[in-house]
């Protein structure tokens, strides 16, 4: 059986030497989410690989960094929200999601 797509961007996205970065943004027709756009990147703080989520709405921004087990939480929680376009850019191209 096949990865769900959530398995698969998950993957691309947990990749320290290809990823690049993600976005998800606009809710599924009938449904709702709790920001306008997420964008995801990795950044390093001394000296430690983190992903930096980008949470964005109406009125203000919100960047939160998370590494280990909160990550894949993190990263979880967002892929399984009821976003209407996911993109994961990698080294190795574009996986998109609409």
């Amino acid at each position: 059986m096949a990865d769900s797509y959530q398995e698969q961007l998950k993957t691309q996205i947990l990749k320290p030497t290809s990823f690049v970065e993600a976005y998800f943004k606009e809710a599924r027709k009938g449904q709702t989410v709790p920001w306008l756009r997420v964008q995801v990147r990795p950044v390093l703080l001394k000296g430690s690989r983190f992903l930096q989520f980008s949470y964005f709405d109406e009125k203000k921004h919100i960047a939160k960094n998370y590494a280990g087990a909160e990550l894949e939480q993190k990263l979880d929680e967002l892929l399984g929200l009821p976003f209407k376009t996911m993109q994961v850019t990698t080294t190795n191209g574009r996986f998109r999601v609409q």
